[in-house]
């Protein structure tokens, strides 16, 4: 049984759901690294070598969890064009965008997107 919420809830889900743990990864593994070198004595670049460690991990992270984000979130909005909007605008999907290409899914989850896709296209020719 599913339960319908509004896009808005599902924005802020999402928000918890793919840039929480991203924003985690970068104060932790940063933090770490300025712990380092006040307490440690390790070199001050550790703390910039580890930013862009810490940058990458969060974008690795962002990308695998904006597909399974996306799933849950269609399938649990019925205004699935308002969704969209707020989706685009939060930065979770994208139009014909590079960054689209870089999500992190496999070929079954693509095909899972594709009909979705399918089903916003459907939406717009009815209230057209």
């Amino acid at each position: 049984m599913s339960s319908i919420i509004s896009p808005k809830d599902a924005i802020r889900k999402g928000h918890w759901m793919i840039n929480a743990p991203a924003i985690a990864v970068l104060v932790l593994i940063v933090g770490y690294g300025i712990f380092l070198v006040i307490n440690g004595g390790a070199h001050p670049v550790l703390v910039f070598m580890l930013l862009i460690l810490a940058l990458f991990v969060a974008f690795v992270i962002r990308f695998v969890m904006i597909t399974p984000w996306k799933f849950w979130a269609f399938s649990q909005v019925d205004d699935i064009l308002a969704l969209k909007k707020l989706a685009q605008k939060a930065g979770f999907i994208y139009g014909k965008n590079i960054f689209e290409e870089r999500e992190i899914r496999s070929p079954k989850n693509l095909q899972k997107w594709q009909a979705i896709k399918a089903k916003m296209e459907k939406q717009i020719a009815a209230k057209q």
